[in-house]
């Protein structure tokens, strides 16, 4: 039998403890189930374990064994009779999103005298359209290899070698490295077969003098296997820049506080005296964006091979929604991921998976799964889209190990070991996440509904931040980090801390809301509360500063979201700031915070009407609290 480490027994016996506070005595029964459950995930789990790394396999045993507590405690929790199986991870029309902030009484009287509305986000994405390459007038003839052109509408490749090498160096540094789900070897060899076929080849005639001609490639033949090359040229070539925008947009650079945003006047008057935006006015016509006519092609190989359940059709989906989410076009990135995530279930589905005998397949089919959801999981996260349903996959199908496509080290210092190591935690973080939004984002369970459950809702608040604390002290010394230490310059780790101190802030956001609006301020508020307060309070201002030690170009995989979500910290704070609990908030910290995230989310202006009206909303606020004009920001 494994044995834990005594500091992990001491923390896993701090959590379990608290659980038991939090449940009621006379619940004996449901103990008793929990204790049997924590032994059958000790023995259950080990054997998974053995395919990783020393160090990944510890981690493993511990998150597994951390979120066995936590389920069992919050089932018991639960304020309904339902026992979450089969629960998408994020409810339909959940109240998480930054910009529901705008519903909040204290956020409606910081934006006054405007009534956004808080649908602002989907309108302004629903309007932008699709990626529009060019008019069909702007194009040059297809076989025409002009600089802007790294492919034409016929397949010749305007790329040569070294360049092509250049690009999947870019990529395995700044995508891969945060979600390793292609098999690095066996790209590396297509990607030579594909460089002899299609690249430029200069060479030698051995005259008076010496030439150089190219030589005169075939087209880039129409498979999924040339997609996903070409899918990962392109996220090598827009990664590989300082500046995503090198010609964005035929309109020209707006001022993003001339940004329209809807409000909630226009959307019940018959008649608006703003005049209806138009989708074709709104299409920006992208033409230099680095890898955008890569994209385009292996996007219409993909779309004449539409619905095919392949992994490598899943893979390539994958590269395309990271690439079109590096141009914050989120819907579309929604779109390709919602694809592979449906080519997931399709290919894992039971029983096919569970017959799986060769390791390595098993473990390419984890990783493109894990991946789409959790892809699709960050966008939900802020969007009232339809869920593709992957995630009541998430319990039957393991976490990728690594070990057969990834060369893992002892050393817990090891670039890749380090990089699954996050991976992994990054995995179970998610499943936490999951109890989190069900439990206390459902539309039907808004803070509004927790007025007569108020100690219910600080005890499950108590247990999910408990179990986001104790996956925290779970983690590996290579990859653990203090709130006041230095911020990582390592945009992987950075990311992973970014993503639990939002795990954070949803925990004490009903808690804050109900101090806010619901509690009677004259009678003084609750000890328990003000700390669930200050408690959001520091991880809004830790999620805020998490990417400030990354000098380069920050890269994510998902660049709307994580941006929209600092907008929705930015935006509380600024809230709490001009409430009874301002002694929280002090002002030269909210001056420079609110600075600091117009400057974040100015960083993607010229790609996202969005978070323009996200920038155009916090520098309305900071106008209207510090009197100051954020001209030159």
């Amino acid at each position: 039998m494994f044995e834990y480490p005594r500091s992990l027994t001491s923390n896993i016996t701090s959590v379990y403890q608290d659980l038991i506070d939090a449940i009621d005595a006379h619940q004996t029964e449901n103990l008793f189930r929990l204790e049997k459950l924590i032994a059958l995930s000790k023995e259950t789990n080990n054997t998974l374990m053995l395919s990783l790394s020393p160090q990944i396999a510890d981690l493993g045993r511990s998150l597994v064994y951390i979120q066995s507590l936590v389920q069992e405690g919050v089932d018991m929790m639960r304020m309904d009779s339902s026992n979450g199986e089969g629960e998408l991870s994020i409810p339909e029309n959940h109240m998480a999103a930054s910009h529901k902030l705008l519903q909040w009484p204290t956020v409606k009287g910081l934006i006054s005298p405007h009534t956004y509305t808080d649908d602002y986000v989907m309108m302004l994405e629903e309007e932008r359209g699709v990626i529009c390459i060019l008019e069909d007038n702007e194009k040059p003839p297809s076989e025409i290899r002009s600089p802007d052109n790294q492919i034409t509408d016929s397949g010749l490749l305007n790329l040569d070698e070294e360049t092509v090498r250049r690009y999947f160096k870019t990529y395995l540094c700044r995508i891969h490295n945060l979600h390793p789900f292609l098999d690095e070897h066996e790209v590396s060899v297509q990607l030579d077969s594909f460089i002899q076929s299609y690249c430029r080849q200069p060479f030698r005639l051995e005259l008076s003098h010496t030439f150089y001609q190219e030589n005169q490639p075939s087209h880039v033949c129409r498979t999924t296997e040339h997609a996903r090359i070409l899918l990962v040229l392109a996220l090598g070539a827009i990664c590989g820049t300082e500046s995503r925008s090198t010609s964005l947009d035929a309109r020209g650079k707006s001022d993003y506080r001339q940004q329209y945003i809807p409000t909630i006047s226009e959307l019940t008057s018959t008649s608006s005296t703003q005049p209806p935006k138009s989708k074709a006015n709104n299409r920006a016509k992208y033409k230099n964006f680095p890898g955008l006519h890569l994209y385009a092609y292996a996007a219409e190989i993909l779309g004449s091979c539409q619905g095919g359940p392949a992994l490598d059709r899943i893979q390539a989906c994958l590269l395309a929604g990271l690439y079109t989410g590096q141009l914050a076009h989120s819907f579309q990135s929604y779109g390709w991921i919602s694809e592979a995530s449906r080519g997931c279930q399709i290919l894992m589905r039971w029983p096919q998976y569970e017959r799986l005998e060769d390791n390595r397949t098993r473990d390419l089919y984890s990783f493109a799964l894990w991946t789409a959801l959790q892809l699709e999981s960050d966008l939900l996260a802020e969007f009232d889209l339809p869920a593709s349903g992957i995630s009541r996959s998430d319990s039957r199908i393991p976490p990728p190990t690594g070990s057969f496509t990834i060369q893992l080290s002892s050393d817990a210092n090891a670039p890749n070991t380090k990089m699954m190591s996050i991976h992994y935690a990054q995995i179970h973080l998610y499943k936490l996440l999951h109890y989190i939004y069900t439990d206390l984002y459902e539309v039907e369970k808004s803070p509004r509904q927790f007025r007569d459950k108020t100690r219910q809702l600080i005890r499950l608040s108590g247990i999910l931040s408990e179990s986001l604390e104790a996956w925290r002290k779970c983690l590996p010394d290579s990859i653990r980090w203090e709130d006041q230490g230095p911020h990582s310059n390592e945009i992987n780790a950075a990311s992973m801390r970014n993503k639990y101190y939002r795990a954070r802030c949803l925990v004490y956001r009903p808690l804050l809301y109900h101090t806010l609006h619901l509690s009677q301020v004259n009678l003084g508020v609750p000890p328990e509360l003000h700390r669930a307060c200050k408690l959001y309070v520091d991880s809004a201002i830790l999620g805020i500063q998490v990417f400030d030690g990354v000098e380069h170009r920050l890269i994510l995989t998902d660049m709307f979201s994580t941006s929209h979500a600092q907008f929705g910290n930015a935006l509380s704070l600024s809230a709490i700031y001009t409430s009874f609990l301002s002694e929280l908030v002090p002002r030269a910290t909210l001056h420079h915070l609110l600075c600091r995230t117009i400057k974040f989310l100015l960083c993607s202006e010229e790609i996202s009407p969005t978070l323009r009206a996200d920038a155009r909303i916090l520098t309305e606020i900071h106008e209207k609290l510090f009197g100051l004009s954020m001209v030159g920001s």
